[in-house]
């Protein structure tokens, strides 16, 4: 377990268990939603839900020794979480062994106060010790917020593919940035 001052608070960060699954799906689907269910379809979104964060979908990832899943508390509150895993590179992406960040998700009321950056900090450091010296991702066009925090911590925009969620595809920009040694 690490803690890090963030804003005053205490975050405690350490890896996921087995024991996490549910908390993890819960957390992920209910910041997901609070993101985007005002953009995307609620058909397309319950959907999407469903199969990107269940419980057991949550099991595989804990269980998969390659997957980097650290899960954020403060006040013993799980208030956040950071999923890095090795997946297939896009042709646009640049830099060796790269590792694509799957998710990096703080709860609506802690957002602003440092946990995404400490959680980032950590898990890339993990990724650097695992032999990553890159790190990937793609986030939603119109997420502003998120596309200017990735650029303020090294991550530039590289291209962009479609993303699907449900019957609904937009573009998505895929960001890079070296893992320093």
């Amino acid at each position: 377990m690490k803690e890090v001052t963030v804003n005053g608070r205490t975050l405690k960060i350490r890896q996921a268990e087995r024991r996490d699954a549910k908390l993890l799906a819960n957390l992920g689907a209910d910041t997901f939603a609070d993101t985007y269910s005002s953009i995307l379809p609620t058909g397309d979104l319950t959907d999407y839900l469903r199969e990107a964060f269940s419980p057991e979908r949550m099991l595989e990832d804990i269980a998969d020794d390659r997957v980097i899943l650290f899960l954020g508390s403060i006040l013993k509150t799980a208030c956040s979480y950071i999923k890095l895993q090795p997946t297939p590179v896009r042709e646009v992406i640049r830099g060796d062994n790269p590792i694509e960040l799957v998710r990096l998700y703080v709860q609506p009321e802690w957002k602003g106060l440092g946990i995404g950056g400490a959680l980032l900090e950590l898990g890339l450091a993990a990724a650097r010790d695992k032999g990553y010296k890159a790190c990937w991702l793609k986030v939603w066009q119109g997420n502003t917020r998120a596309i200017d925090f990735y650029e303020n911590r090294g991550f530039s925009q590289a291209g962009s593919e479609p993303y699907p969620v449900g019957g609904t595809s937009r573009d998505v920009p895929l960001m890079v940035r070296p893992i320093e040694s």
